[in-house]
């Protein structure tokens, strides 16, 4: 029994227990409902430090084991894969125009292309410059990094650095990445919320009235009484339960992501047989897509809940959210933090303005 609790559900208890902890914080402090800083960012800033000063373990019959940050790493690979599979179940609404969504859809694709190219070049940019002048053995391809980590997240962030560490042989790539993908969402709150709130006050996004946000919305927990359902039951309990069906479901479709990524690094040529892995979560949103759409052909489709889906891909991205701290090894970034942190600094001015400028006319 003691062994199959380290260090996979050991680490999973660590992320509950901080998850918890960031949700009383969030409710408490209110320096954190103003930047609007989610649970899991709380809990994950916190086990960041207890995990670089080798607090992170767990009791066991030989003593106190550590877990190390590589477990969390690994656990917020499957976390985002896994999440992934949810949005491929996700039902689309008809849209009402579709010009309409054509405008909005190359808005996105324009802002988000243009911010994940500027990024990637600054970071290699400052990467490469700083070695230059300074010296330094650090791979400086890892400064491309900055652009997923702050345009993409911790989740792919992950699965390309992962690639690139285990496939091309690229050092420290998966800790320079989700350092990147962690430092971005402290940027969005420190920066990007005060900004938010700024164009709430001056009109930009109420419709050109300034409005205020709800207490149960910064608190982060609803009021007594205020309990709006989050899901709706396609089977019957007596069978399976709803949410067992569709756990099961997602589990099912990730499970045969595996076998197809198995079968494409084993069968692909070398040069990209690490995508087999890396992609998971590619693999298991289109293989959900499919499914999908084989259950409309048959008219069974009424079977997947799409507000169940929705709090289960919720439910990773709080538990991936946290775990990406608890994956950063601070020793690995010694040699690489100054040009880090200039990275970032730069990366921050540049998409501010980026998004500012485009925001406002989208």
């Amino acid at each position: 029994m003691e062994a199959s609790f380290y260090p996979y559900l050991g680490a999973l208890c660590w992320i509950g227990m901080l998850l918890m902890l960031g949700t009383l914080i969030r409710a408490k402090v209110p320096l954190f409902q103003k930047l609007l800083f989610p649970s899991s960012l709380i809990g994950g800033l916190i086990g960041f430090v207890l995990i670089n000063l080798d607090l992170v373990g767990m009791p066991t019959s030989t003593g106190w084991k550590d877990i190390t940050p590589n477990i969390f790493s690994m656990i917020t690979f499957h976390l985002f894969a896994f999440g992934f599979v949810g949005i491929g179940l996700l039902q689309t609404k008809k849209p009402a125009s579709g010009k309409v969504v054509m405008r909005g859809a190359l808005w996105i694709a324009l802002v988000f292309g243009m911010t994940f190219s500027v990024q990637a070049l600054i970071g290699k940019g400052v990467f490469v410059l700083w070695q230059d002048l300074f010296g330094g053995t650090f791979e400086t391809v890892n400064g491309y990094l900055l652009g997923a980590g702050f345009t993409q997240g911790p989740g792919q962030t992950q699965a390309y650095a992962t690639i690139w560490q285990t496939s091309y042989q690229t050092a420290n790539a998966l800790s320079v990445g989700l350092a990147f993908a962690a430092v971005g969402f402290l940027v969005a709150g420190i920066v990007g919320v005060p900004l938010a709130f700024y164009g709430i006050k001056r009109g930009w996004c109420t419709g050109g009235r300034s409005g205020e946000l709800p207490q149960n919305f910064l608190r982060g927990l609803m009021d007594r009484g205020d309990n709006p359902p989050c899901s709706h039951s396609t089977t019957h309990p007596a069978n399976i339960d709803n949410l067992g069906f569709h756990v099961g479901l997602m589990a099912a479709i990730y499970g045969v992501a595996y076998l197809f990524g198995l079968l494409f690094s084993k069968y692909m040529p070398a040069g990209i047989a690490g995508l087999g892995f890396g992609l998971t979560f590619c693999w298991g949103m289109f293989l959900a897509m499919l499914l999908r759409k084989f259950m409309g052909k048959i008219d069974i489709l009424h079977l997947i809940d799409g507000e169940t889906t929705r709090r289960l891909v919720g439910g990773s991205v709080d538990f991936m959210i946290c775990a990406v701290f608890l994956g950063i090894e601070m020793r690995a970034l010694q040699e690489v933090l100054l040009p880090f942190i200039v990275a970032i600094a730069v990366a921050t001015f540049i998409t501010l303005i980026i998004c500012v400028w485009f925001g406002r006319r989208s």
